[in-house]
């Protein structure tokens, strides 16, 4: 574990301007939106608002973050679980001066635009592989009007 200070946050800044961070945490949510809890996005939220200071580098506590995003403590634990799980943050664990663990430092991680997300996917994506077969769904039609 490492000593908490201000030039170890500086050390993790993942972005140059806000705009980059801005623009990595859409695309992110483009993408995962709908795989995540409510209450994971409003932790991702929350991290968000508090990587500021120092571009893409958050240092808030899980009691905090659960405060601000109105969930439980285990909730926060959770959705970090999950949005290091899918590459969006990176936890990195400190030491107090007295040795004891300390705060986690919280890194959004780069990701892709949304616009480049727009660009790489085709109208085949959102296509399933197998279509239905028709006589499958005339049998099962002419089954229910027997009954």
């Amino acid at each position: 574990m490492e000593k908490f200070n201000f030039e170890l946050l500086q050390s993790y800044q993942s972005f140059h301007t806000i705009e980059e961070m801005d623009q990595a945490v859409r695309g992110f949510l483009y993408k995962h939106k709908e795989d995540l809890s409510e209450g994971t996005i409003s932790v991702l939220t929350q991290i968000w608002r508090h990587s500021v200071k120092v571009i893409g580098v958050s240092f808030a506590r899980n009691d905090y973050l659960a405060e601000q995003a109105n969930v439980s403590r285990r909730t926060v634990i959770r959705a970090l679980n999950v949005l290091m799980e899918k590459g969006i943050i990176k936890k990195i664990p400190t030491a107090r001066k007295t040795g004891k663990q300390g705060v986690n430092i919280l890194i959004i991680q780069p990701f892709a635009s949304i616009e480049a997300l727009k660009n790489t996917m085709s109208h085949h994506d959102d296509t399933p592989e197998v279509t239905a077969n028709k006589t499958e769904n005339k049998q099962s039609h002419s089954v229910r009007k027997e009954r």
